[in-house]
C-alpha cells in the first residue's frame, strides 16, 4: 500500500480486501439513477452489485446506472494497477451530486441545519479509541475515512503477576512477546487472534470451580517494557482465582481513528453547527495541541515551513471539548484507564478527580492554542443524571476543580453534560 492506503501493484495474489470495498450498503435505501465514478491512475476499475457489472480503464470520470436498490449495494473494485502509475483518488457520487471535489452530500446537509451544537463521538470512534499519537489520524487523502491499523505478533509465554499491580489491582497476567511490540500503556490487545483455548482462566464460585475462554478479548495493557506487558484477567466478585492456562498463540491490537478532524470542521462549517468534540482517553499532550491547532488553522508544526495548514474552522464557531465520553461507563475501555491512571496518581484519590484533572490538562492545552480566541471554548465536564448509582459521580468532579493539586491553574470549565440521550426510532 502507499501512504494513503492504496495498493500499489494489483496482481491475481492481491488480497480482496485490498482491492474490493462495498461503497453502498444501507439496506437498499440509496436512490437509483445515474451515479459517477472517479479516479486517477493507470489501470482498470469494476463497478457491481445493484450496478450492472462494468469496467473502465484508466483514470477519468465514468457514470453508470443504478436502476434499482437491494440489499446487494453498490461496490468497487481495483482489477489492475501499475506501479508507475497505480489507480487513486477514488470518488463515487451518489445522482445529482457529481461536482467533483464536494465532500458532502447536499440532502445531508440539509439534514442538520435545524442543529446548532454537532457531537462528532461516533464519528471519532472515541468508545474503546485506541489512538495516542498524531499523524496516525485518517486524513482528507486516505483511501477510505474506514481506514485502520492493525499490529500483531506471537506470544511466547504467559504468567500469573502475584498479588496484582498498582494499574491493575489482582489478578494479572503477564505477557512476554516474541518481538518488540509497539505498544504503550492503556491501549487494548487481545490474545488468541482468530482462535479460541489461547487463554483459559479457572475460577471458583459459589463452590463450583468453572472456566473462561477469554481468547480474543480486547484487553487494556499496561507496558513493563518493549517485549512485555500486563492485562488484568477478566473476574468479578465473588469469583476466585485458581489457574491461568495459555498455549502459544498470537496478539493483536488495532487502532480505528474515525473521521479525519480536517473533514470535521469542514462539516460544522458547511453546516454552520458549533463542533462537540470528544477527546480520546489516551491521547498524548502533543496531539491535543496539534487538534487545537488544526481547528484554529494554523501550521501543526510552526517549526516546519513544510507543515500542513488546514483552512480551520470559522472564526465565529465555539468548540466544545469534552474529555471522551461517558467517563463513568464501566464497560467502557476510558473508565478502566481512568481508574487505573488514578491509582498511579499520587494527587487524586478517585477515578472522578483524575477524570477532572486530566480534562483541566487539556482544556489549558487549547486555551493556550487559542489564547485571545480561548472564549470560543467551551469546556465540558461529563456525569450522567439518570443513574443515582452515578449520583455522586458529577459532584465530585466538580468539587476536584478548588483542589489546587487537580487544577493548579485555576481552569474554569463551562458545562456540566448530564448524558441525555434522544432517540428517532
Amino acid at each position: 500500500l502507499d501512504e494513503y492506503g492504496y495498493p500499489i501493484e494489483v496482481t491475481s495474489s492481491t488480497p480482496s480486501s485490498l482491492i474490493s470495498n462495498l461503497t453502498l450498503n444501507s439496506h437498499g435505501n440509496y436512490p437509483t439513477g445515474e451515479y459517477t465514478l472517479v479516479f486517477n491512475g493507470t489501470g482498470r476499475m469494476q463497478v457491481s452489485g445493484d450496478a450492472a457489472r462494468q469496467e473502465f480503464t484508466n483514470g477519468g470520470i465514468y457514470r453508470f446506472n443504478v436502476s434499482y436498490s437491494t440489499r446487494a449495494g453498490v461496490s468497487t473494485a481495483i482489477l489492475e494497477s501499475n506501479e508507475n502509475d497505480p489507480i487513486r483518488d477514488i470518488q463515487l457520487f451518489m445522482p445529482g451530486y457529481q461536482t467533483v471535489g464536494s465532500v458532502f452530500n447536499p440532502t445531508f446537509i440539509d439534514g442538520l441545519r435545524d442543529f446548532s451544537v454537532f457531537r462528532f463521538m461516533d464519528m471519532q470512534n472515541t468508545n474503546a479509541q485506541n489512538i495516542i499519537h498524531w499523524g496516525v489520524g485518517a486524513t482528507p487523502d486516505i483511501a477510505s475515512q474506514g481506514w485502520y491499523i492493525v499490529i500483531t505478533g506471537n506470544v511466547s509465554n504467559v504468567t500469573v503477576v502475584p498479588g496484582g499491580t498498582t494499574f491493575h489491582g489482582a489478578n494479572v497476567a503477564r505477557v512476554t512477546t516474541s518481538q518488540d511490540h509497539g505498544l504503550e500503556t492503556g491501549q487494548l490487545a487481545s490474545i488468541g487472534a482468530g482462535g479460541s483455548g489461547a487463554l483459559v482462566l479457572t475460577y471458583s464460585e459459589n463452590g463450583q470451580t468453572l472456566t473462561r475462554d477469554f481468547s480474543n478479548w480486547p484487553l487494556m495493557i499496561y507496558k513493563i517494557d518493549n517485549q512485555t506487558f500486563d492485562f488484568a484477567i477478566p473476574m468479578w466478585d465473588p469469583q476466585t482465582f485458581v489457574s491461568l492456562a495459555w498455549k502459544p498463540s498470537t496478539w493483536n491490537s488495532s487502532i480505528r481513528p474515525g473521521v479525519s478532524f480536517e473533514y470535521m470542521v469542514d462539516l460544522s462549517n458547511e453546516a454552520n453547527v458549533d463542533p462537540w468534540f470528544n477527546i480520546p482517553h489516551l491521547a498524548d499532550d502533543d496531539y491535543i495541541r496539534k487538534m487545537a491547532r488544526l481547528i484554529l488553522g494554523r501550521p501543526l508544526d510552526p517549526n516546519d515551513p513544510n507543515s500542513k495548514v488546514h483552512s480551520g474552522l470559522d472564526p465565529d464557531r465555539k468548540v466544545y471539548l469534552e474529555y471522551s465520553n461517558e467517563v463513568w461507563n464501566i464497560y467502557f475501555a476510558q473508565t478502566g484507564y481512568a481508574s487505573a491512571m488514578d491509582r498511579l496518581d499520587p494527587a487524586t484519590s478517585s477515578m472522578n478527580e483524575w477524570y477532572t484533572k486530566r480534562s483541566l490538562q487539556i482544556f489549558k492545552i487549547f486555551e493556550e492554542e487559542f489564547g485571545t480566541q480561548k472564549d470560543r471554548l467551551v469546556k465540558v465536564i461529563a456525569s450522567q443524571a439518570a443513574n443515582s448509582i452515578l449520583y455522586g459521580t458529577a459532584p465530585s468532579r466538580l468539587a476536584a476543580l478548588s483542589n489546587p493539586a487537580i487544577n493548579p491553574f485555576g481552569i474554569n470549565v463551562d458545562a456540566l453534560a448530564i448524558a441525555p440521550y434522544f432517540a428517532a426510532g
